[in-house]
């Protein structure tokens, strides 16, 4: 198992990300809410320029607020040579679905699936029994290490 935590998209909030890698968190999500936060993905460069092996990604990005060339700008790193982005290495594309239309999506095109209450076993079998339906309508095999996320919340309700 493998734990990570959501810190908001607030620009200063790089440093909670500095402060997860310490505590030896494997990764840190920044959700894309462009009408209430900072950006995601200016949230997230200043957590990778100051981190060195905690996994970042966005939680969920939002195609429909932003056209596809900015969001694949924003995610793609490495060399900005002769080629100007790196299209050799593969970022992994994580779907976050709970209704049955979103799933067959995941098991079409996903390499894991983020969803609610996924820690709970008829809950994960509901899920994937979609993704595994999505999978099938596109021939398409599941890799072996396609990733489920479950989403849950913490409330710190004071110091210590």
């Amino acid at each position: 198992m493998k734990y990570s935590l959501h810190v908001s998209t607030r620009i200063t909030d790089w440093k909670f990300i500095q402060e997860l890698e310490a505590l030896g968190y494997d990764a840190a999500w920044v959700p894309d809410s462009q009408m209430i936060w900072s950006d995601c993905y200016a949230t997230l460069a200043l957590a990778a320029a100051n981190t060195s092996k905690i996994r970042l990604g966005t939680g969920v990005a939002i195609p429909g607020t932003r056209i596809a060339p900015t969001s694949a700008a924003a995610i793609e790193w490495g060399d900005h040579g002769p080629g100007f982005r790196n299209v050799d290495d593969r970022i992994p594309i994580y779907v976050a679905a709970n209704g049955p239309l979103a799933l067959r999506t995941a098991g079409k095109m996903a390499d894991g699936l983020i969803a609610a209450f996924n820690d709970k076993p008829d809950v994960l079998a509901y899920h994937m029994g979609y993704v595994n339906e999505g999978a099938e309508k596109a021939g398409r095999t599941l890799p072996e290490d396609f990733h489920s996320v479950s989403l849950t919340n913490a409330v710190i309700l004071r110091s210590g």
